[in-house]
């Protein structure tokens, strides 16, 4: 009896687990469709009806700094970053809300 419970939980997270990494596939092939039809300009909603609600938003501190971008450091108001195993797409927006610059970055 106590091996069987035993077989059947670890099936249970073997499927759990199994749901999980499909479901992260499924999004980061998303996001790679997704990232061609972002274009400088296009609005906060286009980028959100694409990709959904951030990972992660903040200001455009963390991004200002020697050697950036001068359309960052002059004009960034806001930052959405979205994340999947190993790779990031940053989408920075200016005070109207409009796209300034995108990013796309694969970690080694």
């Amino acid at each position: 009896m106590r091996k069987k419970f035993l077989v059947v939980a670890v099936l249970i997270l073997v499927g759990i687990a199994g749901i999980f990494a499909v479901s992260r596939i499924v999004r980061r092939s998303s996001f790679e469709s997704n990232y061609a039809q972002i274009e400088i300009g296009d609005t906060e909603n286009r980028v959100v009806d694409l990709y959904g609600r951030p990972d992660e938003t903040n200001d455009c501190s963390r991004y200002r700094h020697s050697g950036s971008l001068a359309v960052i450091e002059q004009r960034c108001a806001l930052v959405y970053r979205y994340t999947s195993f190993m790779q990031e797409w940053i989408f920075y927006f200016d005070k109207d809300g409009l796209v300034i610059h995108k990013a796309h970055n694969v970690s080694q």
